[in-house]
């Protein structure tokens, strides 16, 4: 038997930990089972992906499907910054921003060394006075500029940004601005024009000679009723709230487009409004300073024809397992991509996951043929109930 495990990051484990615990699960159950692991970067995990491409010794046959070994054939200093595993907001039982914000997962893809920036300082902590701060995602994006700063100073050539489509860093990223160029900017005050303008051209400058590649796990507007913030209203945040974050939203939207609208690159792409909500409105004000454009993190990461080949080729498998903790409202790019693909040469696919992002029925209608919840307290002994019904 082969099985094809697609394992994202689940719980603290990374999706190569993921896959490797997967591999030693089943094989208790069943050791002629030939098992091939790609590692997925559905949320976070992009470090592990990074570390995974570069340290060619240790990658298995199934792992160079992964595609972007180009991103590390530049001369000079690569670094990567993922906000998802640190900041990403699930909801209002989610911890407080001022304690999920002041660490940022990031690492150099040069050696894929990975560097974890506990030694960062705190927030500044500029959040509204709503009384509901803890469940709330609004902190400010200041441990995101240190960062961006610490990369600069290290002759960074490029800088791979992951984020997410909500973060526990809503400030319209004020506080990133702060950290790059000493400004004291409140969110929830929005400055003089001239002073803003100022900032913006010091942080431009600094910003110009660095590519930079933008990813997200999904898309968000900024503004409207599909906005960031009324968005926010399906997770438990009130009505009252979202109308206040969505008029400071405005505000600092007007001042961006005043100093430094969307070049014509920019507006030319589809999606460019779709992403301006993303991570807290980074989505737009990295777009803007930087001049690069966010991609999906699937169509980054993931070369579709080498996954079609894993799936379709000669030795296509004869079980797929997609593995996940969380994902947001949307089906994930590629778990569409892997049942089309499945679905043409009748390769069942089951999803393990403890999201609920799937409503009721929509499992069959999409092509799966199970979904198994997993739960972290007792992930492997829910891997070997899976194991058990499907190894032959």
């Amino acid at each position: 038997m082969r099985v094809l495990a697609i394992a994202n990051a689940y719980g603290a484990k990374s999706g190569w930990q993921v896959g490797e615990v997967f591999t030693a699960t089943w094989q208790s159950v069943q050791k002629q089972t030939e098992i091939m692991v790609i590692p997925a970067v559905d949320t976070w995990g992009l470090l592990d992906y990074y570390q995974a491409i570069g340290a060619q010794k240790n990658i298995s046959t199934a792992a160079k499907a992964l595609s972007s070994e180009k991103s590390l054939t530049h001369e000079g200093r690569r670094y990567a910054i993922d906000l998802v595993q640190d900041t990403q907001w699930l909801g209002t039982n989610q911890r407080s921003s001022s304690e999920s914000n002041s660490i940022i997962s990031a690492g150099n893809t040069e050696d894929a060394s990975i560097v974890t920036s506990s030694s960062m300082p705190e927030s500044s902590g500029r959040v509204l006075e709503t009384g509901e701060v803890v469940a709330l995602p609004l902190g400010d994006s200041f441990a995101l500029g240190v960062e961006v700063k610490l990369a600069l100073a290290a002759k960074a050539k490029q800088i791979h940004i992951h984020l997410p489509r909500f973060t526990n860093m809503t400030d319209m990223g004020v506080g990133f601005l702060n950290a790059l160029v000493g400004s004291e900017f409140s969110f929830t005050v929005p400055p003089a024009l001239h002073e803003f303008r100022n900032a913006v051209k010091e942080a431009q400058q600094l910003l110009q000679e660095t590519e930079f590649i933008l990813t997200a796990t999904d898309m968000q507007p900024l503004l409207g009723l599909a906005g960031m913030a009324y968005s926010w209203t399906y997770r438990g945040v009130s009505r009252q709230i979202a109308q206040d974050i969505e008029k400071l939203n405005g505000e600092w939207h007007f001042l961006w487009e005043t100093v430094l609208p969307a070049k014509p690159a920019l507006l030319g792409d589809t999606g460019f409004k779709e992403f301006a909500g993303v991570a807290g409105g980074l989505g737009l004000v990295l777009t803007r300073l930087t001049g690069a454009m966010i991609r999906l993190i699937g169509d980054y990461v993931w070369n579709i024809s080498q996954i079609e080949t894993q799936i379709t080729g000669d030795s296509s498998p004869d079980l797929i397992c997609y593995i996940g903790e969380s994902w947001e409202e949307s089906v994930p790019k590629l778990l569409q991509l892997v049942l089309d693909k499945a679905e043409q040469v009748g390769v069942p696919v089951i999803l393990l996951t403890s999201a609920d992002f799937l409503r009721k029925g929509e499992a069959k209608s999409l092509g799966l043929a199970g979904v198994y919840d997993l739960q972290a307290s007792d992930f492997n002994a829910a891997l070997v109930r899976v194991a058990q019904t499907w190894a032959w």
